[in-house]
């Protein structure tokens, strides 16, 4: 199984700053193993590190320029076991103490 995601922020002004569009691709793989008891996952965010903020803040003769560089760009890899049974067992019936004393009445 695998999952691409792609998210874009088409940017916008703030007051005096006017923030510039960002975007990301993310990737996702996983795989089922040892008897659909084991899973394997894969993903990694931002591919091309390119959801960083950028903006222009302009203020009567003031203006300024910034950039934020921050680690956007994130791998994991996750494995997971499930002990145990892959089945769950239907409930018991338990019988109350006042139906065991009707079902005694009612013979």
């Amino acid at each position: 199984m695998s999952e691409f995601n792609v998210n874009f922020n088409s940017g916008g002004q703030y007051g005096f700053m006017v923030l510039d569009p960002q975007w990301g691709v993310a990737l996702g793989v996983q795989k089922t193993m040892m008897n659909k008891k084991g899973t394997l996952r894969f993903n990694i965010t931002d591919i091309f590190w390119t959801n960083l903020p950028k903006a222009v803040i302009t203020y009567n003769n003031y203006i300024e320029k910034w950039r934020a560089y921050r680690e956007t760009r994130v791998a994991n890899l996750t494995f997971t076991y499930r002990f145990g049974k892959n089945t769950v067992q239907a409930a018991r019936r338990r019988a109350t103490a006042s139906e065991e004393e009707r079902s005694r009445a009612g013979n």
